[in-house]
């Protein structure tokens, strides 16, 4: 996703890769205020409404940050993070994609089931609703920051455990 950009008509331009965010959450209006926000702050938005079209719009377009709600039609947001993980073109392309689990369920009253669901998905962070918007642009600048300094130099691990799915 290459945008070109003049600088002030000056004839100067300059390539700029506009980061891709898919957001993916059934609630059409928690789509449509967190696509709002991340496009007025310049990212590229697509969107999914249930698990299995969040997998099948990842393949095709190979996003640079996943926002997953965990209850969703069709594939959870925890069996979608870790089909995420599991896929070869998806989890290591060429760098690990940073997935935020986002759950109106607060799982940081049980750590241990908490600890449960972050591993079998291998997510890099839960946020739980409702949610600042502010703190969520600040989480998702910091990961794809992040995963763009690693990007070189992460050697993405093949030799996970299995975890058993508790969602079973």
């Amino acid at each position: 996703h290459e945008v070109t950009e003049g600088l002030m008509g000056d004839g100067n331009e300059q390539s700029v890769k506009k980061k891709t965010i898919l957001l993916v959450d059934d609630e059409p209006d928690i789509v449509e205020t967190v696509e709002y926000v991340l496009q007025r702050e310049g990212y590229e938005v697509l969107t999914a409404t249930d698990g299995y079209a969040a997998l099948g719009v990842a393949r095709v377009h190979k996003p640079d940050l996943l926002l997953l709600d965990v209850m969703l039609p069709g594939e959870n947001g925890y069996r979608v993070s870790r089909a995420v993980r599991d896929d070869e073109e998806l989890g290591v392309y060429p760098r690990r994609v940073p997935i935020v689990l986002v759950t109106a369920r607060d799982l940081s009253l049980d750590p241990e089931r908490e600890k449960m669901f972050m591993e079998f998905s291998r997510a890099d962070l839960v946020i739980y609703k409702p949610f600042d918007l502010d703190e969520m642009l600040n989480l998702i600048q910091r990961l794809l920051k992040n995963a763009e300094k690693q990007a070189e130099t992460r050697n993405d691990r093949t030799d996970q455990p299995e975890i058993q799915d508790p969602t079973v």
